[in-house]
């Protein structure tokens, strides 16, 4: 609903947001009958096409479900029911809504993005759902300076870029989004969800096609950059564990 809503409100549409009007058919318009809205089965029982105008639903949306789905057993797996799994699954949640708009429509929310912010120190200061690594630092220390180090790495290389060519070459909610993925993963870790992030995001052009569009969905990069980043480190844990 995300996805499909914010960049029409982007746009200036008047007659939709986040909450009105009610869930609906894109093809038709009609309204999604309340039965209709169970994730997953709903798509089965209505063989995969609207009640309405009978036109194909979208794989896309049994996909999103089935893929948060399997997400949120991972990570209950991991984390058991708990406040972190609440605020793992809200990282992911958000991670996941940004890529999909960065990827089609190189939209990065400014207000999602800053969330994302405020998620990070709830995150690392309170629950301390995610282990970055501080050196015997505050993790909060830590936190905090992977979110500034993070928006001035990009604002500096994007200012070098205007003196030279005098255009902008990084796109503002990409500032946003590395700070707030500083915030999650420290000041030491970023260097490394920097590369990883700029090299998906070379791969993602690469696969989208040139012809599409000249720029480079970077938001998206990063944020397959943090999820390599956790992936990576969840896997590292779980080996000193066994070995331990």
């Amino acid at each position: 609903m995300m996805i499909y809503r914010l960049p029409l409100m982007q746009d200036g549409n008047k007659n939709i947001n986040l909450f009105f009007p009610r869930s609906h058919c894109v093809q038709c318009s009609e309204a999604i009958r309340p039965k209709n809205l169970i994730p997953i089965f709903s798509f089965l029982l209505q063989k995969g096409e609207c009640d309405a105008c009978k036109e194909p639903i979208s794989l896309m949306y049994p996909l999103n479900e089935l893929l948060h789905l399997l997400v949120g057993l991972l990570l209950y797996f991991i984390l058991g029911l708990n406040a972190q799994l609440f605020i793992a699954y809200l990282v992911f949640f958000s991670f996941f809504i940004l890529f999909i708009l960065d990827y089609k429509y190189f939209l990065l929310p400014f207000w999602l993005n800053l969330g994302m912010v405020l998620v990070g120190f709830v995150a690392i200061g309170m629950y301390e759902t995610f282990t970055i690594p501080s050196f015997g630092f505050n993790q909060l220390y830590i936190s905090l300076g992977g979110l500034f180090v993070g928006f001035f790495t990009l604002w500096f290389i994007n200012t070098l870029y205007k003196v030279i060519r005098g255009i902008d070459g990084i796109g503002g909610g990409d500032f946003i989004l590395l700070s707030s993925i500083g915030s999650l993963v420290g000041i030491f870790a970023l260097p490394f969800v920097l590369l990883l992030g700029s090299l998906s995001a070379l791969v993602i052009y690469i696969l989208k096609g040139k012809s599409t569009s000249n720029e480079i969905p970077l938001g998206s990069g990063f944020v397959m950059g943090f999820l390599l980043y956790c992936f990576l480190q969840y896997f590292e844990l779980l080996q000193n564990y066994m070995v331990y």
